[in-house]
């Protein structure tokens, strides 16, 4: 018998931690791709087309990259554009499968992370970042060593950034709740230098590991473990909760929504007391309109690109359809907005809950950047934390 892969994930083996970063990799690759060609449409055209690619496994949409200024909501360095086509996968996992490698070790190698980083950034690319990651690139390029630098606190602020790559961090890390929390924190500094980019990134770290606990045996270890969390996560939050209006009812309502803590029959797993929030009698349509509320913004249409509705719509995605990868990929996408990112997050929460085998073939296969296969990739990283832990 191997010794526990992480035992603060209630994990025993470490082929069980492989197989179950191996599904939130492929889930969050697959989301991805899915949302990737899609992103920017509105939520009627995102529907239109998320249900013609489920039905056909095809489609005539491109994506040019890097994006013209006209489509971007930020402009992009100048670079000769190339047809991305169904597949493609964006920085979301590009950035999800560095943190993994950064993280192997059981802590964050933030030097690892850098460098990556700005190695990306200069071949093959990376596909769609943000303002505050391509700023925090600037900055790291030259350095002796890129890991020591902070973002600042005028970096941009939305954090969506961060909340996409999180979960193989969460799962990796061997360290208990409270220090991640503060591993969080630290490694959204990387790119995003704002107080609620690193708490967002604490609270999606820790909404990883719940699932990770919960889908071993929901019922038994819900009831003790939800109450705990609801409290911790509170308190990590509270501090900040005050200055930020927008997103100032969104966490009470996630935070302290507690009540009924009994897990429903209908929600095995899945976190279902972070949701007894008005959201979660709500059919898709209704909750997508209402959680985009949250952080209205003008170029966005109902998911803006602010990490409080992103996280929230996937979690609700991910909870209503926990058992169906398509299902819940499908509505995360059909919210519309930054539709990669709902998309990839909630495809790792799916994939994470179900396994790998939950991404339909036709996709897991199609996975790659600009032709290299991200399927491969991600095996290459799962065999490692496979590999029997020395004595």
């Amino acid at each position: 018998m191997q010794r526990i892969a992480n035992e603060h994930l209630l994990v025993e083996t470490r082929q069980e931690l492989a197989d179950m970063l191996k599904g939130a990799l492929l889930g969050c690759a697959g989301g991805d791709a899915l949302g990737y060609i899609l992103e920017r449409r509105t939520p009627d055209e995102c529907r239109r087309h998320i249900d013609g690619i489920l039905a056909t496994h095809e489609t005539d949409l491109v994506r040019v990259h890097p994006n013209p200024p006209e489509e971007a909501l930020d402009p992009t360095p100048d670079a000769d554009p190339v047809d991305l086509r169904l597949g493609q996968v964006s920085d979301d996992t590009q950035l999800s499968l560095l943190l993994a490698r950064s993280c192997l070790s059981g802590r964050l190698d933030r030097s690892l992370f850098a460098r990556g980083l700005v190695n990306i950034a200069e071949s093959p690319g990376i596909v769609g970042s943000g303002t505050a990651t391509r700023q925090a690139i600037d900055a790291m390029r030259g350095l002796p060593d890129p890991g020591c630098w902070r973002a600042t606190a005028e970096a941009d602020e939305r954090g969506n950034g961060v909340v996409m790559r999180i979960a193989p961090m969460a799962l990796l890390l061997d360290c208990d709740d409270a220090a991640m929390v503060g591993a969080a924190r630290d490694h959204a500094a990387q790119t995003h230098g704002g107080v609620f980019a690193g708490e967002i990134a604490a609270v999606a770290a820790l909404a990883v590991r719940v699932m990770a606990r919960l889908r071993l045996d929901a019922r038994a270890a819900y009831r003790n473990f939800a109450t705990w969390y609801l409290v911790h996560l509170e308190k990590a939050v509270e501090t900040h909760v005050g200055a930020l209006p927008n997103v100032d009812t969104f966490w009470r309502n996630l935070l302290l929504s507690g009540g009924d803590l009994t897990v429903a029959s209908s929600t095995p797993c899945m976190l279902p007391h972070m949701l007894r929030a008005r959201w979660i009698g709500m059919e898709p349509e209704e909750a997508a309109a209402d959680i985009g509320r949250m952080v209205p913004h003008e170029k966005w249409k109902h998911i803006s690109g602010h990490a409080a509705p992103t996280l929230a719509w996937a979690l609700y995605c991910a909870i209503r359809y926990s058992n169906d990868f398509e299902a819940a990929v499908r509505t995360a996408i059909a919210g519309g907005g930054d539709v990669d990112t709902t998309a990839a997050i909630t495809g790792a929460l799916v994939g994470l809950a179900n396994g790998p085998d939950c991404v339909p073939g036709w996709l897991a296969d199609r996975l790659n950047d600009r032709g290299r296969p991200i399927a491969a990739e991600i095996d290459q990283i799962v065999s490692i934390v496979a590999r029997p832990a020395a004595a």
